[in-house]
C-alpha cells in the first residue's frame, strides 16, 4: 500500500505505511520485503529532499539485498544511491555506484535497470559539461532502451540529446531530437 501511496505523490502519507511495512517485515524476518520496502523508503524521501534518509536507506537495503542474494534488488540501490550521491553533488561517488549497478544489471539481464542507469550516467556527464560522454551515454542508453520497446524512455532521452545539442549551439541537430521527442510523445498521448 505504500508503494501504492508513493506513486500517487502522497509522499507523506507513503511514509507512514511504509515504515509500517519496514517494521512489520523486520519483526517476521522477511528480508527480501524489507528489501523492497527499503528501496521505496529511499525512493520516497530522496522525493521529499531528505538526502540523508534516502542513502541509509539505500544503503541498508544494498546490504540487505546481497546477503539474500537479490541482485535485482543489489542494482536498484546501488542505483539510488548514485541517485543521491548526484542530488549531494558528489559525482565521483554517483558514477561509481551507477557503473555498479550498470555491472550487475547486465550480468543478470536486468535491461530496464541498464537503460536508466546509463541515462543516468550521461546526467552526470552533461552536469560537468562533459558533452561528448554525455551523448555517448545517451545514445547506449536510446539503443538499449529500443531493444525492449521503452518507447518513452526513448523519447526523454532524445529531448536530453537535443538539451545537449542546444547548448552546444548545435541548433539544427537539437531541434531534430525536439521533434522526434515531440512525435514520440504525441504517439504516446503524452
Amino acid at each position: 500500500l505504500g508503494a501504492l501511496v508513493a506513486r500517487t505523490q502522497s509522499f507523506d502519507a507513503a511514509l507512514a505505511w511504509l515504515e509500517q511495512a519496514r517494521v512489520g517485515f523486520e519483526q517476521s524476518d522477511d528480508r527480501a520485503g524489507l528489501s523492497r520496502v527499503l528501496e521505496l523508503l529511499s525512493f520516497t524521501h530522496y522525493q521529499l529532499g531528505n538526502t540523508s534518509q534516502a542513502l541509509a536507506d539505500a544503503e541498508r537495503q544494498l546490504a540487505v539485498a546481497s546477503v539474500i542474494g537479490d541482485q535485482i534488488g543489489r542494482s536498484d540501490a546501488l542505483a539510488q544511491i548514485g541517485l543521491v550521491a548526484t542530488q549531494l553533488g558528489d559525482f565521483n561517488r554517483a558514477l561509481d555506484m551507477f557503473r555498479k549497478s550498470l555491472e550487475n544489471a547486465e550480468l543478470i539481464g536486468y535491461r530496464r535497470r541498464t537503460v536508466l542507469t546509463a541515462n543516468e550516467i550521461a546526467g552526470i556527464y552533461w552536469r560537468i559539461d562533459d558533452f561528448a560522454h554525455a551523448l555517448e551515454w545517451l545514445l547506449r542508453s536510446i539503443y538499449d532502451a529500443e531493444e525492449i520497446g521503452y518507447i518513452w524512455m526513448i523519447g526523454l532521452m532524445i529531448a536530453n540529446a537535443g538539451m545537449i545539442y542546444a547548448r552546444q549551439g548545435e541548433d539544427e541537430q537539437a531541434l531534430v531530437c525536439f521533434i522526434r521527442a515531440l512525435q514520440i510523445a504525441l504517439d504516446l498521448g503524452d
